[in-house]
């Protein structure tokens, strides 16, 4: 869309959403809104995407948990690339995790993750993080109760193993290995390929201007052959023709 007519080179660090500090109503059950915000912040190139409660109103739930259909409604309303998976195999949320223009909006269980990674000593229900750049084993991962509201709990992503992130989203999917949505950065525009440019035809008016300077040119060259050759004939420069004289045998007896 035009949202993206601009070639983007670089891109700001995402920060977390964080759900429970928007002073909203909803805030307890907002980590949907949340999460899908980081993805809008992360396909824009930006340090955080808008707020949940805007997000909320866009994904046509104004109360209560929102669903992975409800999240894909309100990101494709910012015209940002995205598609729903669900219960889908492992290896393709590894291969989506590789890439890195994908972000992985995905549903989990909070209790099925060890006590070490979780944001709340209560919370174990359903939940939703974003998550981008599989390396060495580890994934980083936004999840919107990292706040650091108290101390022990962490604030901004963080580095899970990408085996406990698989543990968690088997919990949430009833048939599949995990669920959730993809959200894809555009590519970045290239710059137009630099082409020379003929210079246009000179008009019947300019050729024929440029014909008379060439042609007074040539009359002024005429005219200064004409007094060269005039001072020849009145003597007052040497006759080419004339054999001039022998200086190494001037004065020989």
């Amino acid at each position: 869309g035009s949202a993206w007519g601009v070639p983007m080179t670089t891109c700001a660090p995402l920060r977390v959403t964080e759900q429970l500090q928007s002073g909203s109503p909803t805030a307890g059950s907002d980590c949907g809104p949340s999460a899908a915000s980081q993805a809008i912040g992360w396909a824009r190139c930006l340090a955080h995407g808008p707020a949940p409660q805007e997000v909320r109103k866009r994904s046509g739930d104004k109360v209560g948990a929102t669903s992975l259909p409800d999240l894909e409604r309100a990101v494709d309303s910012y015209g940002i690339e995205c598609r729903r998976w669900k219960d889908a195999p492992w290896e393709r949320a590894l291969e989506l995790l590789r890439d890195d223009r994908t972000m992985v909006l995905f549903g989990i269980v909070y209790g099925a993750l060890p006590k070490s990674l979780r944001s709340s000593r209560i919370f174990e229900g359903g939940h939703y993080i974003t998550a981008a750049r599989l390396a060495d084993g580890t994934v980083k991962v936004w999840d919107p109760l990292a706040d650091g509201r108290r101390p022990g709990i962490p604030r901004g992503p963080q580095r899970w193993p990408i085996a406990a992130l698989r543990k968690a989203c088997k919990a949430y999917s009833v048939d599949g290995d995990w669920s959730g949505l993809i959200v894809r950065r555009p590519k970045p525009i290239a710059s137009p390929p630099i082409t020379e440019v003929d210079e246009p035809a000179p008009t019947l008016q300019e050729r024929y201007d440029a014909a008379m300077a060439r042609i007074e040119q040539l009359e002024a060259a005429l005219d200064a052959l004409d007094d060269v050759v005039d001072d020849i004939v009145d003597g007052a420069l040497p006759n080419r023709d004339d054999p001039e004289p022998d200086d190494d045998l001037e004065g020989a007896p």
